[in-house]
């Protein structure tokens, strides 16, 4: 490989990476969301939350496994299946909703609907537990 060809592979290899890698976060705001491809990781990096397929079943689900081992789930919403990847997850109106190509907004907090407040916020913390609560005041 000559110098000219080394370099230019070099330099493709370094925008690769850069332009498809950033940093973990583990908290969705009201201003995010998260689509196919994209995960939130627990501060520890013990937990991943994000979606995912079975090979069976072809549908798409929204999920939280150990990081360390991608098998190993422990939290999947079966109950709202994605038919492909275009599932997105967000915050609307201080709930949890998960949409995808059928634009169905479903609603996937449990417990009582959050106070409508662009103020919200949902963490994945290091106990596995995703947990949505306001911002400003610290409710859950």
């Amino acid at each position: 490989m000559t110098m000219l060809n080394l370099s230019l592979f070099c330099l493709i290899s370094f925008f690769t990476f850069f332009s498809f890698s950033y940093p973990a976060t583990d908290t969705l705001t009201s201003l995010d969301t998260l689509g196919d491809n994209q995960t939130l990781v627990s501060s520890g990096g013990l937990f991943e939350l994000g979606f995912f397929s079975e090979n069976f079943s072809g549908y798409h689900y929204l999920g939280i496994w150990f990081t360390a081992d991608r098998s190993k789930v422990v939290w999947v919403d079966r109950e709202n299946p994605i038919l492909d990847s275009s599932g997105l997850l967000q915050i609307r109106t201080g709930n949890l909703v998960l949409t995808d190509r059928r634009q169905v907004q479903l609603i996937v907090n449990s417990g009582s609907v959050a106070a409508a407040t662009t103020n919200t916020s949902a963490t994945l913390l290091d106990t596995g537990n995703f947990v949505l609560k306001e911002v400003d005041t610290g409710m859950v």
